[in-house]
Parts: structure tokens; sequence; C-alpha cells
């Protein structure tokens, strides 16, 4: 019961801060749209996605061993620095020998419209970017969800405001952008040391005896981070390769908008995975995972119908009319993101009870599909080409993954997938409740006790 009720209390606080987090990353969103234009956010969020792959590559994934040995308590807390700036220091270097091998091919195929002195900001990210990874899943496997979404918020606030700052006094192009990024990701850093120390007791230990046994989980987990990786980045290089920045910008805004059903998503799945880790009876993480599958699809339908009902006024008005195109292109979107609302949720389950290798396949055959249907699809429609193969491929590879699910679970499809009348209702009280909490909206009647989420649910 307190396990239960622990999961329950994590899940709001992450819920609502993942709420509050994709606002921001909208506003910031709006801000570089408008000051730079479709073209200058193409290449600020091509640079971002570059920077970001190179990462998830050359990390082999051992930020997912990181969570997985914590939740099982075989790294102590007083080595969760020292080995965690080790490894993004190893994973950081390996991913500048890659930039630097591959750069005058990345530059002739996908880059051609950079300036050639963009490439020192990419150099300079990527360690910051590497770090700030690997403090993401240290605060995780810890469970110290709090200080995860302080972080997350907090440091999203300072990226508005210093960015703003630099446009305002230096100049409102996409390099003053850029340097922005890298000293906002330089003190979000230092703040992870910070807290990371403060974890370890203020000491500086390696687990050495770990760095294999977390390499090797991490490698069983790679392929599959890898192609979910390139499933979500293939379309935004490939309309670098047959289009333009420009494309990339106007496609980016509908990707920021559609994605707040995934980070709906995420903020359970941020809990599920360190919790299923650490929860010994398989029974009870299978129960957790069906329970949130069904939750948080309802809760995505409900989102998506408020994303079409919005989606229009809010490009038009915040974004701007160059970026008009990208509210079909969000109403395509979102079917792709439900399906991976299912599929990250498995993903979680299958990592947290040691079988990371399963979802390799699936995600791997996605990736080639997706990347079939962009190649045949973006040259006649661009950006709507693109969408479509993510429908595509997202559904596919969450239907074949709930599949084999089933299977081996002994499950069925409507206790993975249908939700439940009763589960509606505790759903629907559960949210007003905690709206009415929010703004303190007085009753007439007598106050009732908070429906929390899952309880009551069978």
């Amino acid at each position: 019961m307190e396990t239960k009720n622990k999961f329950k209390k994590d899940f709001i606080a992450v819920f609502f801060a993942k709420i509050g987090f994709v606002i921001l990353k909208i506003a910031m969103g709006i801000l570089i749209a408008r000051v730079l234009g479709p073209f200058g956010k193409g290449i600020y969020v091509a640079v971002g996605r570059l920077s970001g792959i190179l990462s998830t590559i050359s990390s082999f994934s051992i930020g997912e061993s990181l969570i997985f040995f914590l939740g099982r308590k075989k790294i102590k807390s007083l080595e969760i620095v020292g080995t965690s700036f080790f490894i993004s220091i190893v994973c950081s270097l390996l991913a500048l020998v890659v930039l630097f091998v591959f750069q005058d091919t990345i530059e002739h195929h996908f880059f051609k419209e950079f300036k050639a002195n963009i490439y020192w900001i990419i150099y300079l990210l990527i360690p910051f970017t590497m770090f700030n990874s690997f403090v993401a899943y240290a605060l995780k496997g810890l469970e110290k969800f709090k200080d995860y979404n302080t972080l997350s918020i907090i440091i999203t606030i300072v990226k508005i405001l210093l960015t703003a700052f630099c446009f305002y006094f230096i100049a409102g192009d996409y390099t003053t952008a850029l340097i922005a990024l890298i000293a906002v990701s330089a003190i979000q850093s230092i703040w992870g040391l910070i807290l990371l120390f403060r974890y370890s007791m203020g000491r500086f230990r390696v687990s050495w005896k770990n760095l294999y046994p977390l390499t090797r989980y991490g490698l069983l987990t790679h392929f599959g981070s890898i192609f979910d990786e390139l499933e979500n980045q293939v379309d935004i290089f490939l309309l670098l390769y047959f289009l333009s920045p420009a494309s990339v910008g106007i496609y980016s805004a509908a990707w920021a908008i559609a994605s707040l059903l995934q980070y709906i998503a995420n903020s359970l799945n941020v809990i599920l995975f360190p919790k299923i880790s650490s929860i010994p009876e398989k029974e009870v993480a299978l129960d957790f995972t069906h329970k949130s599958i069904r939750c948080l699809l309802f809760i995505c339908f409900a989102a998506s119908v408020f994303i079409v009902i919005t989606a229009y006024p809010l490009i038009r008005i915040c974004y701007g009319a160059e970026f008009i195109d990208a509210f079909w292109v969000t109403i395509i979107l979102l079917p792709a993101m439900i399906a991976d609302v299912v599929f990250r949720t498995l993903f979680s389950w299958f990592k947290g009870t040691g079988k990371p290798l399963v979802t390799s396949v699936f995600t791997g055959l996605s990736v080639l599909i997706n990347t079939f249907f962009n190649i045949l699809l973006i040259p006649p429609y661009g950006i709507t080409g693109a969408a479509i193969s993510a429908v595509i491929s997202y559904n596919l590879r969450t239907i074949l993954l709930v599949n084999y699910f089933i299977k081996i679970t002994d499950s069925t499809f409507r206790d993975t997938i249908v939700i439940k009348r009763n589960e509606i209702e505790i759903i629907t009280k559960w949210i007003i409740s905690y709206i009415h909490g929010i703004v303190k909206i007085k009753k007439t009647v007598p106050e009732q006790p908070l429906v929390k989420p899952f309880e009551g649910i069978k």
C-alpha cells in the first residue's frame, strides 16, 4: 500500500510538472519562431537534434542502466556523482570524435545552408547535453522527482529569459540563439552537478566494479534507444536533405504541439521505469503497467480533442502566418503520438523487468518503415508526407509490441487497452478535484476527499 501511495504521489507531482514544462517549451518555440522565422527556427532545431542524436548514439544507453542499477540498489548513492561524471566525459569524447569524422558528410548532405562557423557551437553543446542527460537519469534512478521537475522547469524559464535578453541586446539571429542555448546548458550542468554532489554526500567516487555491468545492460537496450532516437529524428534530417531548414521549422512547430501527448505519457513513464525496476513482484509491475496504459490513453484522447480545437488559433496568433501549414501536420501527427504513448509505457515495462532488448526489434523495424515512407512521401508531399510516415511507423510498432506483450504476459487486449467505465469516473473526478484545489474554488456543498489516480481501479 505504501508503494502504491508513493507511486500516486510521484505521478501527481510529475504530471503537473510536465504540463507546466510543455507549456514553457511551447513558449520557447514561439519566441524562436517569432524572432527567427521558419528558416532560423529550422536551423536552431536541427543543431539541437544533431547534438541530441550524437549524445544518444555515444552514450551506449548507460543512463538507462543507471536507473535500473539504482533501482536495484546495486550502486551506492555515494558513487552517483563520480560515476555519472566519468561516464559522461568518456561518452562525450566519443561523440566529439564521431562528429569530427562525419562533419563533412553532415555538412554536404544535411546542413548545406549552415554557416561554416556553426560547428564550434555543436562541439561545445555536446558535452553539456551528455552530462545533463546523465543527471536526469540519475535523479530518476534515485527517485528524486521533485528535484528533476524543479530543474526541468526552472532551466526552461532561464532559457526563455536568457534567449530573449540575447535577442534584444545582441542580435536576433540563430547564432545568438544557439549561444544562449550553450549558456543555459552550462548552467544546467552546474546545477545538476551540485545536486548529485549533495546526494553523494560530497564524495566523488566512481563505481569501478559496476562500469562493465552498466555498459553491458546499456548495450542490451542501446539498439532500441538508437532506433527510437533515429525514428524521432529521421524525418527532421530527411526534410533537411530533400527540402530546407524552413520546412523543419514549420514541422517542428507542429511536432511541439502534438507532442503534448508524449509529455503527458512521460509524466508517468518517468516514474514507471525506476518503480518497476525496484518492484520484485512481477504481478504488481504488470498491474501498474495495465492501469498506466488504460488511464494514459483516456487522458491523451481528451487532450487530443483539446489540441484539435486550439491548434489553429494557437499557431495563427502565436507562431504567425508563416507557420499556418503546421496546423494540418499537427492533426495528422496526433494518431502517431497516441500510439507512441502505449509503446513508451510498454518500453518502460520491458526495461524495468530486465528485457530491454525486446523493444529493439520492433523499433528497428519501425525505423526502416519510417525511413522508407519518408523518402517516398517527403519529395511529393513535403512536411505532410513526413507526418503520414510517422503515423504509419508509430502505429505499426505499437500494434506489434502490444501483441507480443499480451502473448508473454497472458494478458488480454481488453485488460491492456480498453479503459473501464469506473476508471473514467475516477480519473474525471481526480482531475476536477485537483483543478479545484489549484484555483481554490470554494464549493457550496460539503467538501469530498480528493480522488487520487488509480484509487478504486480494479
